[in-house]
């Protein structure tokens, strides 16, 4: 009888010490694959973003412009454009699209010649002049994008289509007459609001912490002149780089 009680005794600190043991073992498993879990969220990011409905960047945008005249339909390249802003896009059909809008600020120069028909002293005759312009805008895009499923876990392809309104808030224009080494200011010379499509392709690239970077080309084609006494388009082509929060 005495040998029998520590022995029972024995035993049941050997079976409460087994439950505590496996209990242990359970809730450390249970946190090796939380962590895990973790690590695989912060990797994919569930998709870009798909615990949050919508996201906010960073774009800049650099390229050149093309002007062209709508009486001969040719086009030639002769400008510059500069852009940075703020994106908000909103995530629709399981985050494979997303509404785009944002606020944008541009800065375009343009440069180049155009010959014009001088009178003097009643005989006509052709005369070549460059044009100078310089315009600061604040464009509206919106519009949609289409995000492809991941590739290889790390990116994603895009296409996007929004419209831009632009605004000029600042601009100067000027003649030079390379003859004579005037220059002549050219007054209200650009548009002061313009409508263009664009039309963008690249890529989307994860990054730690649920951080995206994107970068792709896009083509503008506005719709209405950019100079008010000359019937010219401008359409630009682009680089485009973003960075969403």
């Amino acid at each position: 009888m005495r040998t029998l009680i520590p022995s029972l005794i024995f035993l049941l600190i050997l079976c409460c010490s087994t439950n505590v043991s496996a209990q242990e073992k359970a809730e450390e498993t249970t946190k090796k694959e939380e962590i895990k879990k973790e690590r695989q969220r912060k990797h994919s990011c569930k998709h870009y973003h798909a615990k949050t409905p919508y996201r906010i960047g960073l774009t800049m945008k650099s390229g050149l412009i093309q002007l062209q005249n709508l009486q001969s339909l040719t086009a030639t390249e002769m400008g510059s454009t500069f852009a940075f802003g703020i994106a908000a896009e909103r995530y629709l059909a399981e985050n494979s699209l997303t509404l785009v809008s944002g606020l944008e600020l541009t800065n375009e120069q343009l440069q180049y010649d155009r010959t014009e028909t001088v009178t003097y002293k009643g005989e006509d005759s052709e005369r070549t002049f460059t044009m100078h312009s310089a315009g600061n805008y604040i464009s509206v895009p919106l519009g949609i994008r289409y995000r492809s499923p991941l590739i290889m876990k790390r990116a994603k392809s895009y296409l996007s289509a929004t419209v831009d309104n632009s605004f000029l808030i600042l601009g100067s224009s000027s003649k030079e007459d390379p003859e004579r080494g005037t220059d002549q200011i050219m007054k209200n010379d650009l548009t002061r609001h313009n409508i263009g499509l664009t039309m963008g392709a690249g890529f989307e690239f994860s990054l730690p912490n649920c951080k995206i970077a994107s970068v792709g080309m896009q083509y503008k084609n506005n719709f209405k002149e950019v100079k008010t006494n000359e019937i010219v388009k401008a359409n630009t082509y682009q680089l485009q780089l973003g960075f969403y929060f």
